[in-house]
């Protein structure tokens, strides 16, 4: 699978969520962000695998219409 059609899954996955009643017992906020850069593929990844039910993430849009995956609106901590 890649990059693009996993956050496309994150996204819609998380939307169902938010629409429906869902035991949620844990929401990886920016992916496994303690152990791996977050907002990652590798963070949401790993934070799947280490159990996480539902994952949470920022998305923006750059000024010459990319995506972008990041918790702050711009990327000058990154």
């Amino acid at each position: 699978m890649n990059n693009a059609l996993k956050i496309v899954t994150c996204l819609v996955l998380s939307m169902m969520a938010y629409n429906r009643v869902l035991a949620i017992d844990i929401l990886a906020h920016r992916g496994a962000s303690g152990e791996y850069p977050q907002s990652t593929i590798l963070a949401f990844d790993m934070a799947l695998e280490q159990g996480a039910d539902i994952l949470e993430l920022d998305i923006h849009l750059s000024k010459d219409q990319f995506i972008i995956i990041n918790h702050d609106a711009d990327l000058k901590k990154m």
